[in-house]
């Protein structure tokens, strides 16, 4: 797949049941209400009902195909989403208007959350018409400064997800500064030690600058000889400070204006965990390839 018309094409038809936190945002809403009628999700919207439903005859959203799990706390929903999914009420999680770190906090519960011993990691995609394909970027919002362990279960959690979206044999940069070895810089030291694993089924270079990974032009200017280079699918960062940079940086300053979507993985269902700044069209995007994700 290399556009997120392919994805939405793709999860047409899924009819996944989302459990949804708090959802007190238009914007949620409205993209539940696109991929409800794109019969997408059937969402579970679990927040105070009465509430829920004024705001959405505010903002003239139907709630047809809408199902409402009444919760008065709003710290008490991202537990509730979870147990719907352990009882296979649920299929998907996503996160309304609760903190992020509370989202995620409950999904990690060691006995009422979404476990599988497996690290969780977030995984975005930006789609622009300046790179010929659909670009993933991990972890930008989960884990802070990774080990080389970690960093190796988030290139896994990565490369499955890209096989779910029908990318064969990835090529995969593991993102620094320079594209040599410094015992002095860790990120060197680590992305090498990734590129030299023995992953099937994946093109893994590194370490790479990101001119590199994204210009053939950068590559050829400095007479650099990659596979990956100008053609990656997948950027692993360093850390959390770089990807969230990166991928922000690539959001705001690019014209026009990317498409984007992210989920994290990891859990027992993917977890839509979009941020309050996104819009209709980012949550929608994120909400079907959370399902396919899922599928």
């Amino acid at each position: 797949m290399t556009s997120f018309k392919d994805i939405l094409e793709k999860a047409q038809g899924a009819q996944k049941r989302v459990a949804v936190a708090n959802p007190f945002e238009a914007e949620i809403l409205i993209a539940l209400r696109e991929a409800t009628d794109l019969k997408i999700i059937t969402p579970i919207l679990v927040g105070n009902k009465e509430s829920l439903q004024q705001l959405c005859h505010e903002h003239t959203i139907k709630t047809n195909g809408f199902e409402f799990y009444n919760e008065e706390d709003a710290e008490r929903t991202s537990s509730v989403c979870c147990s719907l999914v352990r009882n296979n009420t649920a299929h998907l999680l996503m996160k309304g208007q609760v903190s992020t770190a509370t989202f995620i906090r409950a999904c990690l519960d060691k006995t009422q959350g979404l476990r599988t011993g497996r690290l969780f990691s977030s995984v975005g995609f930006i789609e622009t018409p300046v790179y010929p394909k659909l670009l993933g970027l991990t972890d930008g919002g989960i884990n802070i400064n990774p080990n080389l362990e970690q960093k190796k279960a988030i290139l896994m959690n990565g490369l499955e997800l890209l096989e779910k979206l029908g990318i064969t044999q990835p090529k995969i940069a593991c993102i620094a500064a320079v594209e040599k070895v410094n015992p002095k810089m860790q990120s060197t030291v680590d992305a090498h030690a990734l590129a030299h694993m023995k992953i099937p089924n994946a093109i893994i270079e590194g370490p790479m600058a990101l001119d590199l990974a994204l210009s053939k032009k950068a590559c050829k200017m400095k007479g650099y000889i990659s596979s990956v280079g100008g053609d990656a699918d997948l950027l692993i960062v360093p850390n959390i400070e770089v990807g969230n940079a990166v991928y922000k940086a690539l959001m705001y300053l690019a014209d026009p204006q990317p498409k984007s979507a992210g989920i994290v993985v990891g859990a027992q269902v993917p977890l839509i965990t979009t941020s309050r700044a996104d819009s209709h069209e980012t949550r929608l995007y994120s909400i079907a390839l959370g399902v396919l994700a899922q599928i």
